[in-house]
C-alpha cells in the first residue's frame, strides 16, 4: 500500500526548490513581527522540511529545533549545518517527546490537518502545552471554502513539467494526487478549515487567535477567492481569562 503524505523527489523539485527567495523572506518576516525575538527567542518548527524557515530564523537570532516525520528532509536540513538550528526526526503527534517548552511555534505551508479530528486537535492541544504561558503559534493553512472551487481534475505546466491534480472529497477532508510525466505521484490528504472553524479549533486546545490573514499581511482578511490564510495564536499569560 503506498503511503499518504510523503513527497517524491518530483515534488521537491517542482514544488520546494522552485519557491523564490523573497516569498520565503516574507514569511519569514511575519514570523519575526508576531514572535518577536526580544520576548520569543525559542521556537519549533513543526514540519520544517529542509528547514526553509528555521534556517533564516536561526541566523536572525532564534534557537530554533525544528522537526519533521520525512527523513529525507530532516537529512537535507542536517547537512546544511546552521548555527542556532537544529534538526529531529519526529512526528507532530509526538510533541510531548520533546520535553522542552518553547516560546513560540510554526508550522508553515499547509503542514497541519493530516489525521483524523480527534487527533489533530490533540495535536493542538500537545503544542498549547509544549508553549510558556504567552508562547505564540502560527499556522498557515488551506482555505477549505477556497479549495471547494477548485476543479476536481487540473492540468498545469510546472517547472518545465506537466503534471496532473486530482482532488476528492469525504465532508470536510480534501484528497489531492499529483501526477508527474515520470509516472510517479504524490498523495496528499488533509482536513481542511474554513476561517472560524479554525479559530474554534485553537480555543478547544487552549488559545486566543489575535490574528486572521492571507498573504502574510495583516491588513488582508480571510475570505473565499484565497487559498491560503494565517493564524496567530497565543497561549494565555498565568490568571488569563481566555476569551
Amino acid at each position: 500500500m503506498m503511503d499518504y503524505d510523503t513527497f517524491t523527489d518530483e515534488w521537491y523539485s517542482i514544488f520546494l526548490h522552485s519557491i523564490d527567495n523573497k516569498h520565503s523572506q516574507k514569511e519569514v518576516d511575519f514570523v519575526q513581527r508576531h514572535i518577536p525575538l526580544k520576548s520569543h527567542s525559542t521556537l519549533l518548527d513543526i514540519a520544517c522540511g529542509p528547514g526553509r524557515h528555521a534556517k533564516p530564523l536561526a541566523q536572525g537570532g532564534y534557537a530554533v529545533i525544528g522537526i519533521d516525520k520525512n527523513a529525507q528532509s530532516i537529512d537535507q536540513a542536517c547537512r546544511s549545518k546552521c548555527d542556532g538550528a537544529t534538526f529531529h526526526l519526529l512526528d507532530m503527534r509526538e510533541l510531548l517527546s520533546l520535553r522542552k517548552t518553547f516560546d513560540g511555534a510554526i508550522n508553515l505551508w499547509q503542514s497541519f490537518g493530516y489525521y483524523d479530528e480527534t487527533t489533530n486537535l490533540q495535536i493542538m492541544r500537545d503544542l498549547c502545552r509544549i508553549l510558556r504561558p504567552g508562547g505564540r503559534a502560527i499556522f498557515d493553512i488551506y482555505n477549505r471554502d477556497h479549495m471547494k472551487t477548485l476543479p476536481l481534475t487540473e492540468q498545469a505546466e510546472r517547472s518545465g513539467q506537466n503534471i496532473r491534480t486530482t482532488r476528492s472529497w469525504s465532508g470536510d477532508r480534501m484528497r489531492c494526487e499529483i501526477h508527474y510525466e515520470s509516472g510517479r505521484r504524490d498523495i496528499f490528504e488533509w482536513q481542511l478549515y474554513t476561517p472560524n472553524e479554525f479559530v474554534a479549533l485553537a480555543a478547544k486546545a487552549g488559545f486566543n487567535t489575535t490574528i486572521q490573514c492571507v498573504w502574510f499581511d495583516e491588513t488582508i482578511e480571510p475570505s473565499p477567492k484565497d487559498a491560503r490564510m494565517q493564524f496567530v495564536l497565543e497561549k494565555p499569560a498565568l490568571g488569563e481569562l481566555r476569551i
